[in-house]
């Protein structure tokens, strides 16, 4: 496939059917083997009933995000150290996923050695995106460009990479709800990224929104499959790493505000009840507090795509 903007759908396209594809040999397999959700005690009632449904979804999703961008640009050294973002995090996500299906953790590993992880990770692939000059000055809206001293960007971007990295995965709740909302975010990204003449970033997040949208198929309510660590974290980690090499993060974190706001609920949740113990939502993450509000999952889904749409919209307007 050559890179060129008209093949950008292609790709998209490509995820989508790879993806969906992928899916269905992975469920056969995850249903012989046992390789199902544990729902949380403490979670909304309505949630038990969703004991034991396949998980580890991201081994359909990344394999064929991954697969449908390197056909646009085999080789392209940035599209390689994206793809690597992705893996590695979906790799880590993998031994999440098993320590919960194994272990019957519905937390899996510790967060303290989850975030270790996520910050080498990102400090990996900042390293070597510097070392090609692939880092762009960030844009803080149009015509503002930002060159912070290289120790900032480097301590900024790994707060960004596995920041997104978390939010991707705490918002990964509800049925279709972080595949969804990852998927209207990161196509016009890439559209961003295509006018800049950053193809093969571009062409990594049609494959996003494609391989997003393959894997909604089987991920909107009812779920058949969830997602997972190791799709969740790899798509928050390489949307955060697209939007950096297109100096782009500010944009996405307005894009998406789905994502941060997902995860300064659970922040603002924790420090409410360490500093007054009291709650400020009935449950965290928010998606959480507006199902035990009584709204049904579905309506809570719709609602949270309907804003990241709108916040995308406005992130247009100002760059």
């Amino acid at each position: 496939m050559r890179s060129q903007p008209a093949s950008l759908p292609l790709v998209a396209l490509l995820a989508f059917a790879l993806t969906s594809a992928l899916v269905v040999p992975l469920l056969s397999w995850a249903r012989r083997t046992g390789a199902g959700q544990h729902v949380r005690d403490d979670g909304p009632r309505a949630h038990l009933a969703k004991q034991g449904t396949p998980t580890l979804g991201g081994l359909a999703l990344v394999p064929g995000l991954i697969l449908s961008a390197m056909a646009f640009a085999w080789g392209d050294a940035t599209l390689i150290l994206l793809c690597s973002l992705a893996l590695l995090f979906s790799l880590w996500g993998v031994l999440d996923d098993y320590s919960k299906i194994a272990f019957t953790r519905p937390l899996g590993i510790k967060a303290r050695h989850k975030l270790a992880a996520q910050a080498l990770f990102s400090l990996l692939f900042l390293l070597a995106a510097n070392q090609r000059g692939a880092l762009p000055p960030v844009q803080l809206g149009l015509h503002h460009p930002w060159s912070p001293p290289l120790w900032l960007y480097l301590l900024l971007g790994v707060l960004y990479v596995t920041g997104f990295s978390n939010a991707a995965n705490l918002t990964d709740g509800l049925d279709g709800l972080a595949g969804g909302v990852v998927a209207i975010a990161s196509a016009p990204l890439g559209a961003l990224c295509a006018i800049q003449g950053k193809m093969a970033v571009a062409a990594f997040c049609f494959a996003v929104t494609g391989a997003c949208l393959g894997f909604l198929l089987f991920n909107v309510h009812p779920a058949r499959i969830f997602m997972g660590d190791s799709g969740s974290l790899a798509l928050g980690a390489g949307l955060a790493g697209a939007a950096i090499l297109a100096g782009l993060p500010a944009y996405l974190l307005l894009a998406a505000v789905v994502l941060p706001v997902e995860a300064g609920s659970v922040a603002a949740q924790v420090i409410s009840y360490q500093t007054t113990r009291k709650r400020i939502l009935k449950m965290s993450p928010l998606h959480h507090h507006f199902e035990l509000s009584g709204f049904a999952e579905p309506v809570v889904v719709r609602g949270f795509w309907l804003t990241t749409f709108a916040s995308v919209l406005i992130a247009g307007v100002l760059w």
